[in-house]
């Protein structure tokens, strides 16, 4: 699958998977409105649990950062629900959240993504899209503004 609508600017983005379950790799890539690179991250179910951020910790995000709370385990059909939102003060950043529990808040810096130069002409861009080409764990997805609180958005991929 190609890339799909998203603009991180007005809507969170849902995630449905049974990622750690069978496959412990999600890995969502972000594009802006010309298809350019605008950022992406991997997280690695292992034990610990860990992430990467694309043009950031890695030029790949390969994972190598630990997370600092464990992940939620999945629901009784052994899903896990994951919501994705801008954030930082230029809502350039993610907020990644699981099943109700903040994972990851990431806001790009020249601190943050120290050695890599290039990463602003990545994260600097606006997310208006999302590529699922290198995801093998994403059941269903759902784009929803965000002051909408209706809960069922997902969407097959």
């Amino acid at each position: 699958m190609g890339a799909v609508g998203v603009d991180l600017s007005n809507n969170k983005l849902l995630l449905k998977t049974k990622a750690g379950t069978f496959n412990n790799e999600l890995n969502i890539n972000f594009k802006d409105s010309h298809g350019n690179d605008a950022g992406g991250f991997k997280l690695d179910f292992s034990s610990p649990p860990k992430y990467g951020l694309t043009d950031c910790t890695s030029l790949n995000g390969r994972v190598t950062n630990q997370l600092k709370s464990s992940i939620p385990k999945p629901d009784e059909t052994g899903y896990r629900v994951f919501r994705v939102e801008a954030y930082g003060s230029k809502g350039h950043g993610l907020k990644i959240s699981c099943n109700g529990t903040t994972l990851l808040t990431f806001e790009p810096s020249k601190e943050v993504c120290n050695g890599w130069r290039w990463w602003e002409n990545s994260w600097a861009k606006q997310k208006t899209k999302v590529d699922f080409g290198f995801d093998k764990v994403i059941s269903y997805y759902a784009t929803v503004p965000y002051g909408d609180k209706t809960k069922n958005y997902i969407t097959s991929v």
